[in-house]
């Protein structure tokens, strides 16, 4: 798997290709009038307390807490995925790609051209992959080496785990990383509500409760709550520091 992400993305939508593109889409008449009147002849200014800076017209960018930036920007890089031979996901501004052989050159060799395929269309619609965030994970149950994958003439840092869309994904396909990390980050968080218990009113624990570590268990459940007791021990020191912690959660409960 190869995690990419787009450098700047809602900044580098180039008004006269999403135009283009919405035309290529079919959208005419007085609403390709409208978005184009919405993207176009748009100026930006930085302003500290009275001081403004000069005032620069923008031909790329699309406004970024708007409603329509995030549909415009996905209909920009819609076509990245054309001519790609491997397996292709976009979420927003992430990009993923996979592919599966027991082969390591054969990998390469599907993931290499795919790399460039993209490469050649970042630099024609002028959007820029970070090599320095882009992850090379090779999810295997042996130990096998295969040449480096590149993007842009640069070698591509390959790592054990990554965390993608809040999951944390393991060479391995094992939860332990992503349990782990879940852990601690629910213990911190709710050390601070055992803090806060005399002197906040229970209701006010709930709220924080569901507001702050109940989205933490609750997220991507559904994709690993199929794991075995013993990875859920394995993270934790003890089996009575696991017992503890869950009575703890069922008393603010």
């Amino acid at each position: 798997m190869v995690f990419l992400d787009i450098s700047k993305a809602f900044d580098k939508v180039v008004h006269s290709g999403l135009l283009f593109k919405l035309q290529q889409l079919g959208v005419r008449g007085s609403f390709f009038n409208l978005m184009e009147s919405y993207v176009l002849d748009r100026s930006q200014f930085v302003q500290i307390s009275n001081a403004k800076s000069d005032i620069l017209h923008t031909n790329c960018g699309v406004p970024q807490g708007s409603v329509l930036g995030p549909l415009l920007f996905l209909v920009y890089v819609n076509d990245v995925s054309k001519n790609i031979k491997s397996s292709i996901s976009l979420f927003a501004d992430y990009t993923v790609l996979s592919y599966s052989s027991k082969c390591p050159y054969n990998l390469h060799s599907i993931l290499s051209s795919d790399l460039k395929t993209l490469q050649s269309w970042a630099d024609l619609w002028r959007i820029s992959f970070s090599v320095s965030k882009t992850k090379v994970l090779a999810i295997s149950s042996n130990v096998s080496h295969h040449p480096p994958l590149q993007l842009a003439n640069h070698i591509l840092s390959e790592v054990d785990s990554h965390k993608h869309l809040g999951l944390i994904f393991h060479r391995s396909l094992s939860w332990h990383t992503h349990v782990a990390s879940l852990y601690h980050k629910a213990i911190i968080r709710l050390n601070v509500l055992t803090k806060l218990r005399l002197s906040v009113p229970r209701y006010a624990l709930l709220i924080l409760y569901r507001s702050y570590i109940l989205p933490l268990l609750d997220y991507g459940v559904v994709i690993y709550d199929n794991i075995s007791t013993a990875v859920i021990y394995d993270n934790i020191s003890t089996v009575a520091a696991w017992k503890k912690y869950k009575q703890r959660l069922l008393n603010l409960s």
